[in-house]
């Protein structure tokens, strides 16, 4: 472990571990990644209260990347109903969302329900209670992940 982390110092220019801040784009060995400009984009409505910062933490990516692909100037200067671009979720748009590695994640909200949550994304009701182990559609809280399959 030990080797791997100094060969990851190394790669990234680092002196310490503790170097590294939220947002870095951090070079890792492996395959190259693919071009963000080429992979499909995917929209995410701004929801009160969110940040570009927090969109781009939920979508794995950062704020120079979203700023870029929406051409925005100000990352300050979002608005709740605004509908931005955001890497890698092909098709299909979302309030609060992610995807990654195929498996989308819904993040409740105040008022929400499952079948509301299923319609938005096309899938049935017990669907989504059955890749969360939800026996209850009722029992769904604020701030509760939810794999939508």
């Amino acid at each position: 472990m030990r080797h791997r982390s100094q060969h990851l110092m190394a790669l990234n220019n680092l002196k310490d571990a503790g170097d590294i801040r939220a947002g870095q784009v951090i070079k890792i060995p492996g395959k190259q990644p693919a071009d963000v400009s080429t992979q499909p984009y995917g929209t995410h409505t701004v929801q009160r209260g969110e940040t570009l910062g927090s969109i781009a933490a939920r979508y794995n990516t950062t704020v120079a990347e979203l700023q870029r692909i929406n051409s925005i100037s100000n990352p300050n200067l979002i608005h709740p109903g605004q509908v931005i671009k955001v890497p890698g979720s092909s098709g299909g748009s979302s309030s609060s969302g992610s995807s990654s590695g195929g498996e989308r994640i819904y993040i409740v909200r105040r008022g929400d329900t499952l079948s509301q949550i299923a319609a938005r994304y096309g899938v049935s009701t017990a669907a989504i209670a059955q890749a969360n182990g939800i026996s209850d559609a009722s029992k769904i809280y604020e701030g509760q992940r939810l794999v939508i399959p």
